[in-house]
Formats: C-alpha cells, structure tokens, sequence
C-alpha cells in the first residue's frame, strides 16, 4: 500500500506532473470522504491520512474539509478532474483506485463504503470497458 500511496504524494509533490495541486487535492480528498464518510467517524484521526498519503497538512485539510461540507459533492465532477490531472493514463487510475480502496478498507469495509467504491471506480472506467 505504501508504494502506491507514495507514487499518489509523489505526483502532488510533483508541479510538472499536475496542472493544478489544489483541485487534485480537494478532488482526491472529496471522493475519499465519499467511501469512508468522515462526518460519522472522527475527521481529525483521519487528518493523520490525508497528511501522510495525500501530502495534505493539517490546516489544508481542515479547510478542504470544510469546502466539502458546505458543497454538495459532486462525483463526475471530481473524478473528471482526477482523470485530467493523471492525463487518463490508465496505470495511473488504477493506482489512484488502489489508494481509495485501500480507504474503503481501513474504515471496516462497510456495505456502504464499498458500494461507493464502487460507484466511483466504474465511473473512472466507463470508457475503458
């Protein structure tokens, strides 16, 4: 997991490769509240997470966290906006698709998480199949 986690930081770290960080980050950070739903856990022992796998800080997140509460999520939207941000390049989805598993996994793998996964993941592989 941490492989795969680290080549996701590793491409918000990198400028070249991402047009633009902010909307990566509030995109991956919106789908991954979508799977493990922070507002009924507890979001600050999930801040530790976003920090280490998406390079996100403390305070970035809390903001980012506050901009998903008070808009309605829109899941095109932010997987479109990944998909732009990975060039479509089809290794780099599936990786991405490890990392919010991985999410769904480590929230206890709920019925609900899962199918939000999933939900997600065919959206990010509807023009491939």
């Amino acid at each position: 997991m941490d492989k795969h986690l680290k080549e996701i930081s590793n491409l918000i770290k990198n400028q070249n490769r991402l047009e633009n960080k902010k909307n990566f980050k509030i995109a991956s950070a919106s789908l991954i509240c979508c799977i493990i739903d922070i507002n009924e856990t507890h979001p600050k022992e999930y801040s530790l997470l976003f920090q280490k796998n998406l390079n996100l800080s403390a305070e970035e997140f809390e903001k980012i966290h506050i901009e998903i509460m008070n808009d309605a999520l829109n899941i095109n939207e932010n997987v479109s906006c990944i998909k732009i941000e990975l060039k479509n390049n089809m290794f780099q989805i599936m990786e991405f698709l490890k990392i919010l598993n991985q999410f769904a996994i480590l929230n206890g793998c709920t019925q609900r998480s899962y199918r939000e996964f999933e939900l997600i993941r065919d959206k990010f592989l509807r023009e491939f199949y």
